[in-house]
This record gives C-alpha cells, structure tokens and sequence, in this order.
C-alpha cells in the first residue's frame, strides 16, 4: 500500500508539472512574463546581494547623495524620449514602429546637447538650490547619464514589440551586474560617493550600448527610417510628448521630489536611510510589476481592438498582482526592522522601521501602476495628467506641512503612508472603469 501510494503521489506531481507547463506554453502572455520576470528577478538580486556589504562600506550621507543625483536624472530622462517611445507599440506596421523610435533618438540627442549648455551656464546657482556641495562635480555628468536612460527606454519598448523577450532580460541582467560590481570594485579607489555614481552612470549606459548593438545588425529595418515618415508619425501622436510626457514628468517628479525635499527639510543621513528602504521595497515592483506591465499593455491593446474593453485581462492581472503582493509586503511589514539591522548593520534598522511603515503604501501602488499601461492604450491622457496632478499636489502639501510644523521624519513617514494608500486605491478603482471603457 505504502508503495502504491507513493506512485499516485508521483504521478499526480508529474501531472501537475505536466499541466503548468503546458499552460504557460499554450498562453503566450505567460510565457512572455515569465522571461521577463525570470531576467528582472536576476537582475534585481544582484544589487540586493551586495547591498549588504555596500552599506558596510559607505556612510548614509553617501548614499543620500546618490539617491539625489539619481532622482535628478531620472525625472529629467522622462522628457529624453518626449514620451514617444510608449508609442512604439501601437501601430500596426513595424515601419511605423521604427520611425518612432528613431523619433525617440533625435530627442535624446538633441535634450543631450541643450542640457550640457545648461549646466555649463547654470552650474553654481543649481548647486545652491540643491543646498549639497558633494553633488556640484557630478552634475556635469547628468546629461550624458539622462541620455543612457533615456535611450534604454525607447530600446526597452522597440524590443517588446519585437517580442525579444530573452535579449530584454539579459541586458537588465547586464546593466544592474555592472552597477553592482563597480560599486564595489570603485570603493577601493575612492572611499566616497563617487564609486556609488559612477556605477549608477556606467550601468545606465551599459544596457543602451547593448540594445544599440542588436539595433545595428538589423540593417533591413533601419532602412525604413526616414524623415518624411518621422514628421507624419510625430504629429499622428502628438499627444503623447503634449499631455502624456507632462503627466509623466509630473508623476515622477511626485516619485523623486521627496529625495530633494527630505535633504531641505530634514538631511543627507535621513534620505539615506530612505532611499535604502525604497530601493530594497521597489525590487518587487521591478521585478513582477515592470515586467507583467510591458506584455499587460500589449495583451490589453489586443483586447481592446477585438472587444472594445480589456476588462477580462485588467481582472485577470489584477487578481496576480494582489496576491503577490500580498505575500511580499506582508513579509515585508512584519520583519523589516530586524532583518535590516541583521543584514546591513545595526545602523540600518532606522531604514527597516520606514520600510515597515511605507510597505502597505507601496503594495498599492505597486499593484495601481502596473496596471495603469491600460490609461495609455486607451489613450486617457486627461485622466493621466489630473491624477499625477493630484498626486504631486498630496505630496508637496504633506511636506510643507512638516515643514511648517516642524513635524519629525517618523510622524511624517505614518501620515505619508497612510495618504499615499488612499490616493492610489482610488487610482485602482479609476482604473477599471477604463478596462470597462465607461470613463
């Protein structure tokens, strides 16, 4: 009997891995998420490997500084593209796809020059306004890192309607390998926060370059590009660089200005500790939500057109994200102070208490963002700029009013939380009335 049963046993753990691959191999949104997820899990565990020792080797001030100059090139990247790179993936034809993304390139290039002109003129008064000397050299590197970011984005979305899956996940695999180890191979020849930037801005140049690479072999499809098509395809979708990059610079000016305002209204340590927190919190984001949300939209776009709706892949989705995240922040929310101090040093449990705090926060709005693609198929660009509107509104308001309060940073990380929370589960419910196409 004891034989017998352990067969049935077998059998029945054959056929339940007979049944899960043959339901990812028989549906194609599956099994393009799972590559995605496969090479961003990997890409993101690397610099959560070495974080550990990072943050036995540079001070939270250090990595304050990183965190600013990383949020003032990321909110200047978003206008990089005009945000026409998320239109990569609407046309039908693939000749009008590529005459968007070289659309994407002569942006980049020409944002590239003026922002160099900028900063040689306007250096020292920026200085002044970030109140942090330790960033004033790192500043004249910003234009050619808003380039690698930029440029990454627009290759990012070309790729995803290639369907390339496998070379997407390599180079994030690549671009977050080569931060992780310069930074700490650069330690060792400059004790400071140079090591941190310069591994931050050689990676975001290293996964450009080698997009770039594979973009170049396809000689076939760069012979499509031409300006006559370029012109018409940039006025077909001129809403995308009108409303669409303002709402999307307006939403990651909200994600960044708390790293600048921090550093104003509290200091340098204090935005360390947070942008540990955020970074380690962000992980399950990049790792399910960026990935889900890149094949999301494309399945969301096919819905669309055969139904009118995309309510049945939004719940479906939706239905995930929920549960993941469930698991994940949860953990998150019961063991974060005692596994930051155990893992990065007892000097690190401050990051694990806000990490505590702000993790129901990002739980929504990780499930919100990945499917907010849909506002973008849909082309609800009204929607999209009054609530990244309304968001940056609700951020600049709360840290005012620490700062006319003079409020301590751990009452204010609660309020934030729980505001932030609110906002984004209205966003949700905005943004299946989308999926149902009844707003």
């Amino acid at each position: 009997m004891g034989r017998y049963k352990d067969n049935n046993e077998d059998n029945g753990g054959m056929r339940m891995l007979s049944y899960i691959k043959s339901y990812i191999n028989k549906s194609e949104f599956s099994k393009n998420s799972l590559v995605l997820v496969g090479g961003t899990a990997i890409s993101q565990l690397l610099p959560i490997l070495i974080s550990p020792i990072l943050t036995r080797l540079y001070t939270p001030s250090d990595f304050g500084v990183l965190a600013l100059f990383t949020s003032i090139t990321m909110v200047i990247a978003i206008i990089g593209n005009g945000s026409y790179e998320l239109a990569i993936l609407l046309p039908e034809k693939d000749s009008y796809a590529i005459n968007i993304w070289a659309i994407t390139v002569v942006i980049s290039a020409i944002l590239t020059i003026l922002l160099t002109l900028i900063i040689l003129i306007f250096h020292d008064i920026v200085v002044v306004y970030f109140k942090n000397p330790q960033i004033s050299f790192w500043l004249y590197f910003v234009p050619i890192v808003v380039f690698g970011i930029a440029s990454f984005n627009s290759f990012n979305y070309l790729f995803t309607r290639k369907k390339q899956f496998k070379l997407i996940s390599s180079v994030r695999i690549i671009r977050m390998g080569v931060m992780s180890v310069l930074q700490l191979m650069l330690y060792f020849l400059n004790n400071g926060v140079a090591a941190l930037i310069s591994g931050y801005g050689i990676a975001q140049l290293s996964g450009s370059y080698r997009f770039g690479k594979e973009v170049i072999k396809d000689k076939d499809m760069l012979k499509k590009i031409n300006p006559p098509s370029m012109i018409a395809l940039a006025k077909r979708y001129k809403r995308f660089p009108q409303v669409t990059m303002v709402s999307s610079l307006i939403n990651r000016v909200a994600t960044e200005i708390p790293n600048v305002l921090i550093t104003t209204i509290f200091n340098l340590s204090t935005l360390g500790f947070y942008a540990l927190g955020i970074r380690l919190l962000s992980a399950p984001s990049a790792l399910i939500g960026m990935s889900i949300s890149q094949v999301f939209m494309q399945e969301t776009a096919k819905e669309k057109q055969s139904t009118g709706q995309s309510i049945v892949i939004f719940d479906k989705v939706l239905k995930k994200l929920l549960l993941f995240g469930a698991i994940i922040f949860g953990i998150i929310f019961l063991t974060a102070e005692e596994l930051f101090g155990f893992i990065f040093g007892s000097e690190w449990s401050v990051a694990g208490y806000y990490t505590k705090i702000l993790s129901p926060y990002l739980y929504i709005s990780f499930v919100t963002s990945t499917l907010s693609a849909i506002l973008f198929v849909f082309e609800k660009h009204r929607i999209i700029f009054l609530i990244q509107i309304f968001l940056l509104l609700i951020i600049i308001g709360m840290f005012s009013i620490a700062y006319v309060l003079k409020i301590k940073f751990a009452t204010f990380i609660i309020l934030f939380s729980i505001i932030l929370s609110l906002f984004y589960l209205g966003y949700l419910i905005i943004l299946r009335l989308v999926a149902k196409n009844i707003l």
